[in-house]
């Protein structure tokens, strides 16, 4: 990464509402104009004149949210016509404005920084030229937003009706989601298969990403509110769904290398080195000596990321789980309770779901639905808490994760509450 380019993304942020020229950015970074954008295209994977448009897009975006008119919105950001927003809008969104904001949430634009950034950035007509490898050119493509954030995906996008196209950095990730994919339709769970390019191939390699096009599960994402209307039933069948999970997993003949992890170890030597400022005063001289217990808990392949959006509510009743680009090996409890902490987040700041009284009966479900031994209930406030640790370790300190930085922070002092 040009540390140069870092500045000039700044500048841009900063004046979304002026005009520099390219060459006149140029001058500013120290370099010719052609070497210049060709810099700036390799370290942030747009044009320039292209990240400046989908910046102002994603602010003209935010403003429309809180309130304010698309004419306005448009004009603010350097739109002479609300004709020309809409249609740039478009081609970057899939639909329009009126339309992206009935469906979801517009986050405020964090302040982005290479240093921060997994994914380059990927337009949608990239993404329509790797969709013609699959010969499928032609269909519709749709930004994959999470429901909780309101943050667009970096690396997926959804194709027509039924079919999603995800990149990856790691070649090896990738092969290991589709090893795993595979290994788990054979035992009849339920799995987001590849759909093979026509020379049979599982993956497409473009530049630095390889790139898989999968179907998307037939059903519909858990609502949270939902599961904490009816919180016991909710959590046991979430349960049960990954004691199956778990099962099938443990069966397997073969799994491609992954991630070795201990939690109790992860959870003093990386998370609490990089979390203890912000933890609360008093909360490790107790959390601390409670961790011993972890090492002795059933450890094997986890999901790692059952949160209620890779949480698919199937027309045959199955609950079917997407997104395995998280497995590794570690504590089976973090399974269960990751999926209570990913549903406790969603409603945390919901004054209409009483999730005070219902999530701790969707707790107790879930480890009634997956069977656990009394050793793991036992441990489950750990792994709870250990887990709010992780969040707020990995979000500290980045603009970009700040509202899931702050979200965490006040569910560890929820938990807190709750479990003692």
């Amino acid at each position: 990464m040009n540390e140069r380019m870092q500045p000039i993304m700044d500048l841009i942020e900063d004046t979304l509402d002026a005009e520099f020229t390219a060459q006149e950015l140029a001058d500013r970074a120290g370099y010719s104009l052609w070497h210049f954008c060709r810099m700036f295209q390799q370290d942030v994977g747009l044009p320039l004149m292209r990240y400046r448009l989908r910046r102002r897009l994603a602010h003209a975006l935010y403003a429309m949210d809180q309130g304010g008119s698309v004419t306005e919105a448009a004009l603010r950001y350097g739109f002479d016509t609300h004709a020309g927003f809409y249609k740039a809008f478009v081609r970057e969104y899939g639909c329009s404005p009126t339309e992206y904001l009935k469906r979801h949430r517009a986050l405020k634009p964090w302040r982005l920084q290479l240093k921060e950034e997994q994914y380059l950035m990927l337009t949608h007509e990239v993404w329509k030229n790797v969709l013609s490898a699959w010969q499928l050119a032609d269909l519709p493509l749709q930004s994959v937003v999470y429901e909780w954030s309101g943050m667009i995906a970096d690396n997926a996008v959804f194709a027509g009706d039924d079919l999603i196209l995800k990149a990856y950095q790691d070649a090896d990730r990738c092969r290991r989601v589709v090893a795993l994919a595979r290994a788990l339709s054979g035992t009849g769970l339920p799995a987001d298969l590849p759909v093979p390019l026509p020379d049979g191939r599982d993956s497409l390699t473009h530049g630095t990403y390889e790139i898989i096009l999968c179907r998307r599960m037939d059903g519909s994402r858990l609502d949270p509110a939902a599961l904490l209307a009816d919180p016991a039933n909710s959590g046991h069948r979430i349960g049960a769904a990954l004691r199956r999970l778990h099962t099938a997993l443990d069966r397997l003949p073969s799994l491609p290398p992954l991630r070795d992890v201990r939690l109790d170890d992860h959870i003093r030597s990386w998370a609490i080195p990089r979390a203890q400022a912000h933890l609360p005063q008093g909360f490790l001289q107790s959390f601390l000596p409670r961790l011993d217990a972890l090492a002795d808990l059933p450890r094997g392949v986890i999901h790692r990321d059952p949160n209620p959006g890779n949480l698919i509510d199937m027309p045959d009743g199955r609950i079917g789980l997407i997104d395995f680009d998280l497995s590794e090996i570690n504590t089976r409890l973090f399974d269960l309770c990751y999926a209570s902490t990913g549903v406790l987040m969603e409603v945390l700041e919901r004054p209409d779901v009483p999730w005070e009284t219902a999530w701790p009966l969707f707790l107790k479900g879930l480890l009634d639905g997956y069977g656990a031994s009394e050793a793991e209930r036992a441990a489950a406030p750990t792994v709870l808490l250990g887990i709010e640790v992780i969040c707020i370790a990995a979000f500290a300190g980045t603009d970009k994760y700040r509202r899931q930085f702050d979200v965490n922070m006040k569910m560890l002092h929820a938990l807190l509450r709750m479990l003692t």
